[in-house]
């Protein structure tokens, strides 16, 4: 997923990372963010570029939606980890819509049941990892706010920068 200054761009499919990175959708994404400036078409400058390679928890892969990153409540959400209570959360709110089989669908609905009260997504970000349970590290972009917010609950986020560039690199495992 890309965030620019006016649209989130997203490409998903169920393959292996190596096969995606090789794919067409994958190719006219990067294509269109980096050449785009030169076309003039559209002013393309990313804000935020999110990737992710999942390990199945809930919900089949061969589902698309169930892969990251998940689109839900004008959020793209990518996850590490597992919520292990997203069926106790969905019953603890039923006015959250569930539409996946992925736990990873719980987060941004709660995220914006607190934005709803809080209007602050630090503060909704914050409530929403107090409600699940599970090891999770999140990160999130969203359509109506030029904001990524990443965050964990068991400590599994690294960063780094580069400050001539104001370029900011984060991952969930220390690897990478």
């Amino acid at each position: 997923a890309v965030r620019t200054e006016s649209k989130i761009y997203v490409c998903k499919q169920a393959i292996s990372a190596t096969r995606f990175i090789k794919s067409e959708g994958y190719t006219k994404l990067c294509d269109r963010i980096l050449h785009s400036n030169k076309m003039r078409r559209e002013r393309v400058s990313p804000m935020a570029f999110l990737g992710h390679c999942r390990m199945a928890t809930n919900g089949q892969e061969t589902n698309n939606e169930n892969n990251q990153p998940v689109i839900k409540e004008g959020m793209v959400v990518v996850h590490n980890g597992i919520i292990v209570n997203a069926e106790d959360l969905w019953a603890q709110y039923p006015e959250m819509v569930r539409e996946f089989a992925t736990d990873t669908e719980v987060f941004p609905s709660l995220v914006r049941r607190y934005l709803a009260s809080s209007n602050s997504i630090e503060v909704a970000f914050s409530s929403a990892f107090k409600d699940i349970y599970g090891m999770s590290s999140v990160a999130a972009i969203f359509e109506d706010a030029p904001y990524l917010a990443i965050g964990t609950n068991n400590g599994s986020l690294y960063m780094c920068a580069h400050k001539n560039t104001n370029t900011y690199l984060f991952a969930s495992e220390r690897y990478y």
